[in-house]
């Protein structure tokens, strides 16, 4: 739409559209009709949902009063319900553990949080509001669970579902603030670090720590990669105008310049690097206040199975180098790793 001007007596000419104007409006218009179908499609799917797991609440009740007692309440529920829904996840390609969890999700929506399925129906929230809701309600005592449905449904009112996320989780930890701490300590008994291995010789190593560490530890690699990526864009720049001063003069460049390499890691990369080079060189002061002070570090080892044209000749075609005989490896890694070693097994 053209921009508009007042006429000299005051009044304003109607606007002047064009064709980006006219298919801005039919986006606008598009888009909400389809979202208005999506809200009502997402509502009766909750419903249909709802009903599956009364339906197998129900064979659950007629197995227990026929005296079937081989399994569990809870376990002929889970069976009659994955049957139940397995039909039609078989028609849309849906598992039937996956429609099963969402089944249970509707059941507790529709009953425990009825409020939630009116303002469903007349689009004050969506079902990704839904959603957030349900990821922390079983968080919280059946005491509160109303004022917990209430307070999260209000905000969402007004908010997008990744607020209403956040504010969910810490109105769940608010509210069973007693509950959350005793959570935390059988939590904290589970700490540990897991590692997966993924293709192409990388893999990932998580840490099931304390949120507090983890922040902190995330923040120092973070100001510590950004520092060494801000030092090394300041030595490149320093480093170019020493080129181009030489080139001026007509002189030849300094061994140092002449060797330099820029680096062209990013903060993400570096953040990575100094978390590894930080794992495998430093010392723990745990370790610093034990009866192990003074004595030499433990050691990594990692078992590496590599070719041995792969060492001599990187450039020939080689089987790849892996660990344990088991997850690949870079060549370039098993090479550098080949150099530090006093010996091999052959």
């Amino acid at each position: 739409m053209a921009s508009t001007r007042h006429r000299p007596d005051g009044t304003t000419p109607d606007p002047e559209y064009d064709d980006l104007t006219e298919r801005t409006r039919r986006f606008t218009t598009g888009y909400l009709d389809y979202n208005q179908q999506r809200r009502h499609a997402d509502v009766g799917e909750i419903r249909m949902l709802a009903v599956a797991y009364d339906i197998a609440a129900e064979h659950t009740r007629r197995d227990t009063t026929a005296g079937a007692h081989l399994i569990s309440d809870e376990h002929r529920l889970h069976s009659h319900l994955r049957s139940i829904v397995g039909t039609a996840g078989i028609r849309t390609n849906d598992s039937d553990l996956t429609l099963a969890n969402r089944a249970r999700d509707a059941h507790r929506l529709t009953t425990a949080f009825p409020a939630w399925m009116t303002a469903l129906d007349d689009g004050t929230v969506t079902l990704r509001h839904a959603t957030a809701l349900l990821r922390y309600a079983n968080k919280v005592n059946d005491d509160r669970r109303d004022d917990y449905g209430t307070k999260v449904l209000d905000y969402a009112a007004t908010h997008t579902p990744g607020q209403t996320d956040t504010y969910a989780k810490k109105l769940a930890a608010r509210l069973n603030a007693a509950d959350f701490e005793t959570a935390f300590e059988r939590a904290y008994d589970d700490r540990a670090v897991t590692i997966q291995d993924l293709d192409d010789g990388m893999s990932i190593l998580s840490a099931t720590i304390p949120t507090v560490a983890a922040h902190a530890g995330y923040d120092l690699l973070s100001k510590q990669a950004t520092q060494l990526r801000d030092d090394h864009h300041d030595d490149a720049k320093a480093h170019r105008a020493r080129v181009r001063e030489a080139q001026a003069a007509g002189e030849e460049l300094s061994p140092e310049d002449a060797a330099f390499i820029d680096d062209p890691r990013t903060v993400a990369q570096l953040r990575a690097d100094v978390f590894i080079e930080t794992l495998l060189t430093s010392t723990p002061q745990s370790i610093l206040e034990s009866v192990a002070k003074g004595k030499p570090r433990v050691q990594a080892t990692v078992s590496i199975i590599v070719p041995i044209t792969t060492l001599l000749d990187p450039d020939a075609p080689r089987d790849i180098a892996t660990i344990d005989g088991m997850e690949p490896i870079s060549a370039f890694e098993a090479r550098q790793i080949a150099g530090t070693v006093t010996c091999f097994d052959r």
